[in-house]
């Protein structure tokens, strides 16, 4: 009787794991309460806490190295399988490699496209609203005049001094909203290489892996505050954009520094 091997096994199990994460999605879709309840506040909340914690001790992103280790693993592996013809072991390790990024990330992070949305935990109402010229026109003018009537010189900020800032006013904006503060750390970290961002028009970015917050290097002053704010809304487990924005706005207007405010003004 042949006994299969442990790295077959393990290769198996890996799959197996990620296949049934996939699976997971519309069911998990379906229930909202649950995944708010048992994924976001107990498993991502004790996950986000320690991963994030660990990686802020570091100066640099170990996102940004995994994403390097990532591609040069790949080329490898293709390289090697090209080169011995080595079709079925080359398919099975970018496979392996493929099924360990999806169960990591839905573990870790993903799964929080599908918590409560935020509308629903603050109780707010859907209206539908015709979206007349005028409409358009009072709105816009209301946003070109919250921006002008808060204009302040920007600072050049201290990223360590904007991180505090933040976080106060997330502190204040949470209590307000009766909502849980998020454990962990959120320094923010800039990329050793920042054409990374730049390439991609990317002002920010949230690395779900080791639930770091990055930011853009190349970024006005004005913009700072704002896509910290955002990015920062993301490790709290705010994965959709809309609402991430949303609480970054707020964030931005709740802040004792009229500057930071100003920044979330000049961001709508």
């Amino acid at each position: 009787m042949s006994r299969t091997p442990k790295s077959a096994k393990r290769f198996l199990a890996v799959v197996a794991l990620a296949a049934m994460l996939l699976l997971l999605i519309p069911v998990l879709a379906r229930h909202p309460q649950s995944v708010e309840t048992i994924y976001t506040r107990h498993l991502y909340f004790g996950l986000t806490g320690l991963l994030s914690t660990a990686s802020s001790a570091l100066p640099f992103s170990l996102s940004e190295i995994s994403l390097y280790g990532f591609a040069i693993s790949l080329v490898v592996i293709l390289t090697h399988t090209l080169k011995q013809k080595l079709w079925k072991s080359g398919l099975k390790k970018i496979t392996l490699l493929v099924a360990i990024i999806i169960s990591w990330f839905y573990l870790g992070w993903g799964y929080n496209y599908f918590r409560l949305p935020l509308d629903k935990q603050l109780g707010l109402t859907e209206l539908e609203a015709e979206i007349s010229g005028a409409r358009f026109r009072e709105n816009l003018l209301w946003c070109l005049n919250s921006a002008n009537a808060h204009w302040r010189a920007m600072p050049n900020w201290s990223l360590r001094e904007l991180d505090e800032k933040i976080e106060q006013s997330y502190h204040r904006v949470l209590l307000d909203l009766n909502l849980p503060m998020t454990p962990g750390k959120r320094r923010p970290k800039l990329l050793l290489v920042p054409a990374v961002l730049n390439y991609t028009l990317t002002s920010g970015i949230f690395g779900p892996f080791f639930h770091e917050v990055h930011l853009n290097s190349d970024l006005l002053p004005i913009e700072l505050p704002f896509v910290l704010a955002h990015e920062k809304a993301h490790q709290m487990g705010f994965a959709r954009e809309a609402e991430a924005n949303f609480l970054a706005a707020l964030v931005c207007f709740a802040s004792a520094d009229s500057s930071v405010q100003y920044s979330g003004y000049f961001s709508l």
